[in-house]
């Protein structure tokens, strides 16, 4: 006779066979996972689709890398597309921003009123590419320098007894003019890529059918001596897009700055003008008249920036 099982030995007998079952199930899957493991490590690896990531960088200025915060600053503005063009035109903000500085010699020439050269003289400029605009002019004798520093715009002249002051000789300009002509020397050869400062506000004028520029206006903070913001209008080239105009508005007399002769130095170095010719409005007539033009020599994109380059002669 076949003995009969209590209700607690069928009970412990579920159990038991519970236990058996999920210890199987375990089992199963680890041998599964281990397995899965070595087929994995078989295969050969599968290469990285790069396309994707290079899709996904930000280069409004198509230079080929990811922008930084002045272009994106350009590009979030809708009235910002001429500044980006001609970024664009010059290269990209990559080549501007490889290095620390740039330097060349200026030949400067200056008209009087009835547009016969008055004077002539070669400078030296030496500037930074980025961070904080810092200036340093030096006239071919030494005699005369201008620049931006630490402490702001300066200018100095060598007297006959060898000392540094501020007076830098006949025709010296107030404090206050000198510090604007300082911090438009800067801003200009720094352009368009000072156009995504976080000081500058870019608007777009009122076209004017008969115009054959592209406008621009950039509003930036007032300089030493001023008492309201400073308007410069830009004029870009609709084919080539380069800037090729700049009308300084605000401060009489109205000066306007013209850029021709772009190139390049070398091979990945920024397309710049080379030649940049200044007009002022006559208050009368409302002619242009010429009063300067500078022409650079091949520019230094590593140059060796000297200690104190920057800052006032002792």
């Amino acid at each position: 006779m076949t003995p009969k099982h209590t209700d607690n030995q069928r009970i412990e007998f579920w159990r038991d066979g519970r236990a058996t079952l999920v210890g199987l199930i375990v089992l199963i899957v680890i041998v599964a996972v281990v397995l899965e493991r070595r087929e994995t490590a078989r295969r050969p690896a599968t290469p990285s689709d790069t396309t994707a990531s290079a899709s996904a960088i930000i280069d409004l200025d198509h230079d080929g890398t990811a922008d930084p915060l002045p272009v994106r600053r350009l590009g979030d503005n809708p009235a910002a597309q001429p500044a980006l063009d001609a970024l664009n035109a010059a290269g990209g903000y990559g080549l501007w921003g490889a290095g620390p500085a740039l330097a060349a010699d200026m030949d400067e020439i200056y008209f009087d009123d009835r547009g016969l050269i008055r004077e002539t003289r070669r400078t030296h400029l030496v500037m930074t590419r980025i961070g904080l605009p810092r200036l340093g002019v030096t006239s071919e004798d030494g005699r005369w320098k201008m620049g931006i520093g630490g402490g702001g715009p300066w200018a100095s002249g060598k007297g006959s007894n060898g000392l540094w002051s501020d007076d830098i000789g006949p025709g010296s300009l107030p404090v206050p003019d000198r510090d604007r002509l300082a911090l438009r020397t800067a801003w200009v050869h720094r352009l368009p890529y000072n156009l995504g400062d976080v000081d500058v506000t870019l608007e777009a004028p009122t076209s004017d059918p008969a115009d054959s520029l592209v406008r621009l206006v950039a509003i930036r903070p007032s300089a030493p001596g001023d008492t309201t913001a400073r308007r410069t209008q830009l004029g870009f080239d609709p084919v080539n897009r380069h800037l090729v105009e700049a009308i300084f508005l605000g401060v009489e007399p109205v000066t306007v700055a013209r850029f021709s002769d772009y190139r390049a130095d070398a091979p990945g170095t920024p397309v710049r003008p080379h030649r940049l010719s200044f007009l002022e409005v006559d208050p009368e007539s409302a002619e242009l008249r010429h009063i300067l033009e500078i022409r650079l020599g091949p520019i230094d994109w590593d140059p060796v920036v000297e200690a104190g380059a920057f800052e006032p002669p002792l």
